[in-house]
């Protein structure tokens, strides 16, 4: 769960199984009625949110998918390829991108979303979906949290880590305060952003996100380290932190080279230089 501070006031937060609220969201611009039934409704490992509804407003909320590829806090935008290791001993499946991180337009909720009682809203895992190429189980979304000082910001955690050489797509499905349901498109092809979903893949070594690995990889590489080039999205740290240590230097080429040369995970015996996605952007 993400629970963090806004001058001192607190969204609801999830404690062993019940949720308790300790004052009034941030981002509400005037107080509500509520009463303790209310405000300290159980709800599980579910997450009540300050309902705030302007009676005129009919334009639903959205994936904000410009703030994903920019805001501080965002960790994917669609489209991203993950081009970092996918193990840190060379055996085993356990690194790797095992939650999603949303930015909406607006605060959203689960489609009815007065069930934990007016004036409070619920997300919950049952407004998102997760979908896979290549036709294999999907992973699960098993927690869903909200960042306590941007509300618009919603945390989707998996059970497993998405899959290599595969596109993982979060689709919400949920509305505002006001009940104006997220649109959905379906999915528009590669390229495109869609209203309700994002797509993140899994290629270890694929630095300049064409969707394979190779040579050109590298190059890409030594160019974000030296400023010659600037990452599409997020900053150098998900194209250039190969390691996944949180910072750059010479291990993040060693382990970029490891990929290319030596067998892993993700790897027949000869390296992953030259693998590619199993599929398109959906």
């Amino acid at each position: 769960m993400h629970s963090k501070h806004s001058n001192g006031r607190y969204l609801l937060i999830a404690l062993a199984g019940v949720t308790f609220a300790t004052s009034l969201p941030a981002w509400s611009e005037e107080p509500h009625s509520s009463g303790d039934d209310a405000a300290s409704q159980a709800v599980g490992d579910d997450y009540l949110l300050q309902l705030d509804c302007d009676p005129d407003d009919v334009t639903p909320p959205e994936i904000d998918h410009e703030r994903m590829c920019s805001d501080e806090k965002s960790t994917t935008y669609s489209g991203y390829i993950d081009p970092r290791r996918e193990s840190d001993n060379g055996t085993d499946l356990n690194q790797g991108i095992d939650s999603f991180t949303l930015i909406f337009t607006e605060p959203v909720f689960d489609v009815g979303n007065t069930s934990g009682g007016w004036p409070y809203g619920v997300l919950t895992t049952a407004s998102f979906s997760v979908t896979e190429t290549g036709g294999r189980e999907p992973p699960n979304v098993v927690d869903v949290s909200v960042d306590l000082e941007d509300p618009t910001i919603v945390f989707v955690e998996f059970d497993r880590i998405i899959r290599l050489q595969e596109w993982t797509t979060v689709i919400a499905d949920l509305e505002d305060a006001c009940g104006n349901r997220i649109p959905t498109e379906g999915s528009l092809g590669p390229g495109v952003d869609e209203t309700d979903r994002v797509d993140v893949g899994f290629l270890p070594g694929e630095v300049n996100q064409d969707g394979r690995f190779n040579p050109l990889d590298v190059t890409r590489f030594r160019q974000f380290v030296n400023g010659v080039r600037e990452p599409p999205c997020l900053g150098f740290l998900p194209f250039i932190d190969i390691n996944r240590n949180g910072s750059v230097n010479p291990l993040d080429l060693t382990a970029l080279r490891h990929l290319a040369f030596r067998p892993g995970p993700c790897t027949p015996p000869g390296g992953c230089l030259y693998l590619k996605m199993n599929h398109d952007q959906p």
